[in-house]
């Protein structure tokens, strides 16, 4: 039995078994779907076949993307997560290291400003200072 480890650096802010609100079966456990139809308010018309709603979440999601990502910092169903600013993350698996220059590490303004909005308005009213992290990922 082998495990993939991943190794990751990113700005942003650290949750630990934080509920999330897209952590709901109606979405799948997915926040892109989550981002779709509660915060975008998609509703899929009627008779649309399923194929058909996919694109269209593909579409509106592709025009109006999450402001984050999500970066889990264990495993498989462990609920510890950082929300990044997505141009931040850099992961890399254990047999591909990358190389980067510390000047690549940055964000904008905006960047940092939409990151603590989000989790302001869906996840803590009192958003923690983001910072950046290294963390590792297993995946068994």
């Amino acid at each position: 039995m082998s495990i993939d480890i991943y190794g990751q650096i990113c700005y942003g802010v650290k949750f630990e078994c934080e509920e999330f609100p897209w952590d709901k079966k109606e979405f799948n456990y997915d926040i892109s779907k989550w981002w779709v139809y509660s915060v975008l308010k998609y509703s899929p018309p009627e008779g649309l076949a399923p194929y058909d709603i996919e694109r269209q979440e593909r579409i509106i999601y592709n025009t109006r993307p999450l402001p984050v990502s999500i970066v889990n910092y264990a495993g498989l169903d462990v609920g510890l997560y950082i929300i990044a600013v997505p141009s931040t993350v850099r992961k890399c698996a254990i047999d591909e290291p990358i190389r980067f220059n510390l000047e690549d590490l940055t964000y904008t303004d905006e960047e940092e400003y939409n990151l603590i909005r989000f989790v302001e308005e869906h996840i803590t009213k009192d958003c923690p200072s983001p910072q950046w992290w290294a963390s590792c990922y297993f995946v068994p």
